[in-house]
């Protein structure tokens, strides 16, 4: 019945072998290095140097790309504008009543926010700063202006954070501001406004309420904008 087919194998035998290039046995390859030549050992540890330097910065160039995305993630924040130690959640949120506190204020006195809120009645401007903040130094020129122009707002700058009396008392002298600049002695204010990064600028109204609040440095023209925008001045 199968009579009339040939087997694999000799099917195979008589199929013409066409289009096939043929595998020629393997040859020593003049590039393979000589491992016992000084040379090509110099070769190879500058290779793997070189490969070793490319993966380090490539680590370092995600690290960063990282770090710069989660900066981006507070708002108004950035890296060149904020410094962020991660201490907190934020603060009080908008809306919310400001919590009271009571600090000490450098040349003498102290400032109370509940007693201001009843006997002064200005809305006012609060700033958190350390003496160790770059940004925070730089931002103090443009707050003492605007205070100059707003006498209608209370601002207050209060160092938080900054174990160092000494360091804030310098600091205040040779920046040199007119407003109030107090030191959070016993980290009340930094308990109860506990920030993302410094500078953090909590606007409170007249009575009391958080109306806005922000992360990072603050231009002067933001500063007027906002005292516009919340304060009506």
């Amino acid at each position: 019945m199968y009579s009339g087919l040939i087997s694999g194998e000799e099917q195979a035998q008589s199929l013409p072998i066409t289009n096939v290039v043929p595998v020629e046995p393997a040859s020593p390859n003049p590039a393979t290095p000589d491992l016992t030549d000084p040379r090509d050992r110099r070769a190879r540890v500058v290779a793997i140097s070189s490969i070793t330097l490319l993966a380090a910065a490539s680590i370092g160039l995600y690290a960063w790309i990282q770090t710069r995305d989660a900066a981006d993630t507070i708002p108004g924040e950035s890296l060149l504008s904020a410094t962020v130690p991660q201490v907190g959640q934020g603060g009080p949120e908008e809306g919310e009543a400001a919590p009271p506190f009571e600090v000490g204020v450098l040349g003498g006195g102290t400032f109370a926010l509940e007693d201001h809120i009843t006997n002064d009645g200005r809305p006012v401007f609060l700033n958190l700063w350390a003496s160790w903040c770059a940004p925070c130094r730089a931002e103090m020129p443009a707050i003492d202006a605007a205070a100059a122009r707003h006498p209608g707002v209370a601002f207050v700058g209060v160092a938080v954070r900054d174990p160092d009396y000494t360091a804030v008392a310098a600091f205040a002298e040779e920046i040199d501001v007119s407003y109030t600049i107090a030191y959070d002695r016993e980290d009340e204010v930094a308990d109860a406004y506990p920030v993302l990064g410094m500078p953090a600028t909590f606007l409170i109204s007249e009575t009391g309420l958080v109306l806005h609040r922000r992360f990072g440095q603050l231009p002067e023209d933001e500063i007027d904008g906002f005292i516009a925008t919340f304060f009506g001045g």
